[in-house]
């Protein structure tokens, strides 16, 4: 194998984690006749990480101080959502995480297409309308129904709230999955609400021609690939969602949605409601941008 291996490259290979996460890399490149190292397990171990949700939601609207920063080389491959045959999300961040890339890979398109992105820069995270969100949150439910909130969370930054949004409802919602986490504190939990594109004034436009959501002319404040007439996805997409909407009428599915109105029972509350407003308020909203 290792013979093999090295037809293709001389890479030096410094420790095990990294060196799975380059072998992985180079057999799926090359096509190699090797059998693929098990894949890191993301939800047992660095979804449980503090670090790591701490980088990922401090990436939004402010870097995180280079002491703090870890380097994650099981994050060199793409956090990978399997939908059907063929179609998948892809969360890129790579090993340091200074970005977020969302992806969809479909048969349809040549290559994977980036819906959108979120960095320091010049962002373009505004891509899902929360409804489409919740669908693809209750399908991953019941493929990952013991880590049930981590893909919720990673797709929150590519999700604007707006003004056709129940944003009361939206925030009990979110804060319960971060208390089911049980790594962070209250006060920490309340200023995670930068991880989220808050846009009351903002609505989805809707071409009844083509059949699509998309960001008009009145979404000036909205970074997003998602308008009308461009290269944006919309067929490929759209056959995600039907994808998941044959899913809706079974067991699992309704399974799925029980499981996150217990954890919202079980772990909202009533003064989370108005959290979106707080931070209009809250000092650390002042003094962290």
């Amino acid at each position: 194998m290792e013979a093999l291996f090295r037809r293709v490259t001389q890479d030096p290979l410094q420790d095990t984690l990294i060196q799975q996460s380059k072998m992985n890399g180079v057999v799926k490149r090359h096509r190699l006749t090797i059998d693929i190292v098990d894949e890191y397990d993301l939800f047992a171990t660095t979804f449980q990480q503090r670090a790591f949700w701490h980088e990922y939601v401090k990436l939004n609207n402010a870097e995180v101080p280079s002491d703090e920063c870890q380097t994650y080389p099981e994050l060199v491959e793409p956090i990978c959502f399997e939908i059907g045959h063929g179609i998948e999300l892809l969360i890129e961040t790579g090993d340091t995480i200074l970005q977020t890339e969302l992806y969809l890979k479909h048969p349809s398109l040549p290559s994977k297409y980036e819906l959108g992105w979120d960095d320091l820069g010049h962002w373009h995270p505004h891509v899902l309308r929360w409804e489409e969100l919740e669908k693809i949150v209750y399908f991953l439910t019941m493929k990952h129904p013991d880590h049930f909130v981590v893909p919720f969370l990673l797709l929150l930054p590519f999700t604007p709230i707006t003004q056709a949004d129940h944003e009361q409802a939206i925030a009990r919602k979110i804060k319960a999955a971060w208390r089911s986490l049980q790594l962070f504190t209250e006060d920490e939990i309340e200023t995670f609400d930068r991880q989220i594109p808050y846009m009351p004034e903002f609505k989805w436009s809707y071409s009844s021609d083509y059949d699509v959501y998309y960001v008009g002319d009145d979404g000036w404040d909205v970074y997003s690939k998602r308008h009308l007439y461009g290269d944006f996805p919309f067929a490929a997409l759209a056959d995600l969602f039907r994808v998941i909407d044959s899913a809706q009428q079974t067991a699992a599915w309704g399974e799925a949605v029980a499981k996150w109105k217990r954890l919202i029972q079980q772990s909202s509350k009533a003064e989370d409601e108005d959290w979106f407003h707080r931070r209009e308020t809250a000092d650390w909203y002042h003094t962290s941008y």
